[in-house]
């Protein structure tokens, strides 16, 4: 008897520790080619400017800036919406860890994407800017707590915006990346 007892708490407490790391498995997408003519216009140089900031809202109603991170401004195309797709995740992880997106872009040929920096308040700006759709991307995170009990939270945030013409486009990346729409965009 005291063996079964010892066997169900181990049972319990190993499905209890089973579940605080749950990892979120992603429905696997395939891989879209690499469309050259879909992605040419982010190729070549524009007059248009794109301008906005970056920044998630704490829990508890404060908000927190990209101050410092890159922003990357690409195709909203099925290729680059496929590149910044979340494969899994896990809640022990510190964000940048999730979506290793610097990684994932510097394996395309740097002339279809443009890259900047946030300012120490949150703002950013590309020029030269051709006209079409992009998504704008960057990293907005914070850590909670001191010593071993902190923790990282925040994460990559995106959001489409459409370049017409000459006209200046602006855009507020606020849409944590695994809630952007992974699907494929219109080309």
């Amino acid at each position: 008897m005291k063996t079964i007892n010892v066997v169900l708490v181990l049972v319990i407490v190993g499905g209890w520790l089973t579940s605080c790391s749950t990892l979120v498995n992603y429905p696997v997408i395939p891989e879209p080619p690499f469309d050259v003519e879909a992605n040419r216009y982010a190729t070549m140089q524009g007059s248009a400017s794109v301008e906005g900031s970056g920044f998630l809202r704490q829990r508890g109603g404060g908000v927190v800036n990209c101050a410092g991170s890159e922003v990357w401004l690409v195709p909203d195309t099925p290729y680059f919406r496929w590149l910044i797709t979340p494969r899994s995740t896990s809640i022990i992880d510190a964000p940048r860890n999730h979506y290793p997106i610097p990684e994932r872009l510097l394996s395309v040929d740097p002339e279809y994407f443009r890259v900047t920096e946030c300012d120490a308040d949150g703002y950013f700006a590309f020029t030269g800017v051709p006209a079409g759709s992009y998504m704008a991307i960057t990293l907005v995170e914070w850590r909670i707590g001191e010593g071993f009990d902190s923790s990282w939270q925040g994460g990559y945030v995106a959001e489409s915006v459409t370049v017409h013409g000459d006209e200046p486009a602006s855009v507020a990346i606020d849409t944590n990346i695994r809630y952007f729409g992974a699907g494929a965009a219109d080309s």
